[in-house]
């Protein structure tokens, strides 16, 4: 990101830091968890479909990505969702 910004990833951690309190890999991390979220609530795609369009090579690495972040696991976050929630007809 630095590189297309035109700036050193220093100077964009510095940056992130300044503005926002969190460096410029904390910031994607929470952006992707929040679209992880997203698709696991509002979306029947499987977990795999998920960590490849957000950018995981693979779903193993995303699942341990989200659970470190959630403590749960994204098929768990994604049936803790759907409780509740009326069965179509």
């Amino acid at each position: 990101m630095a590189k297309d910004l035109g700036i050193t990833p220093t100077q964009l951690n510095r940056i992130c830091r300044n503005l926002l309190g969190h460096s410029a890999q904390s910031l994607l991390h929470q952006r992707l968890l929040l679209e992880a979220k997203r698709e696991l609530t509002f979306t029947t795609l499987a977990v795999k479909r998920i960590a490849a369009e957000l950018g995981f090579a693979d779903a193993a690495y995303f699942t341990r990505f989200f659970q470190r972040r959630t403590a749960m696991t994204p098929s768990a976050w994604r049936a803790q969702g759907m409780e509740g929630r009326p069965t179509p007809p």
